[in-house]
């Protein structure tokens, strides 16, 4: 579930999951490859992959 607004930089390069969950004002950089796993919880105001690389958030993890 993702809740608006999100930003989402190079949408190609981004997969998330159906059952993770996305908070509003949420910032994703696609960079070379974003992962986002089966139950991950990314909460607002985080602004992931700012350095443009690959980044993989594995199952039942949380960023806050």
């Amino acid at each position: 579930m993702i809740y608006e607004p999100v930003i989402i930089l190079k949408k190609e390069m981004v997969r998330i999951a159906d059952t993770a969950r996305i908070d509003s004002w949420v910032k994703i950089e696609g960079g070379k490859g974003v992962f986002i796993a089966d139950y991950v919880h990314i909460a607002s105001f985080c602004h992931l992959n700012i350095g443009g690389g690959e980044l993989y958030i594995e199952e039942y993890a949380a960023c806050a």
